[in-house]
C-alpha cells in the first residue's frame, strides 16, 4: 500500500493519491475483467468436456485448456489489481510517498 498526501492510504486514485503513482497508471475495470474471467472459464470447461466426449486428449485439448486456465489466472490478477491499484504485489507493506522528491519510496 502506498501512503499519499495527508497520510492517506492509497487504494484508488483521488486528490491525495494521484493515478500517476499507481502501478497500472490507469484503473482496471472490475466488470470487464470479471466478464472475461467468466468467458475463459466457460471456454475451458467446454474444451474439457469436448476432449472427454471426443476422446482427443492430446494436442488441441491440452493446449486449449491450459491456455484458458492461464487467461483465467491473468484476469483474476487484474480483478485483484482493480481493488488496490497502488500495490505491485498483493500484501507488500511499507510503501510511502516522498512528498519532497515526488516519488514513491519503500520504507
Amino acid at each position: 500500500m502506498m501512503i499519499g498526501y495527508n497520510n492517506v492510504q492509497c487504494y484508488h486514485p483521488s486528490d491525495d493519491c494521484p493515478i500517476k503513482y499507481s502501478y497500472w497508471k490507469y484503473q482496471p475495470s472490475f466488470s470487464t475483467n470479471a466478464t472475461f474471467t467468466a468467458l475463459f472459464g466457460l471456454s475451458m470447461l467446454l474444451f474439457l468436456v469436448q476432449g472427454i466426449i471426443g476422446k482427443r486428449w492430446m494436442g488441441f485439448t491440452i493446449a486449449m485448456v491450459t491456455g484458458c486456465a492461464l487467461e483465467v489466472v491473468g484476469y483474476l490478477g487484474r480483478i485483484l489489481a482493480s481493488q488496490d491499484m497502488f500495490n505491485e504485489v498483493s500484501g507488500r507493506q511499507g510503501e510511502s510517498y516522498d512528498h519532497h522528491h515526488g516519488q514513491a519510496n519503500l520504507s
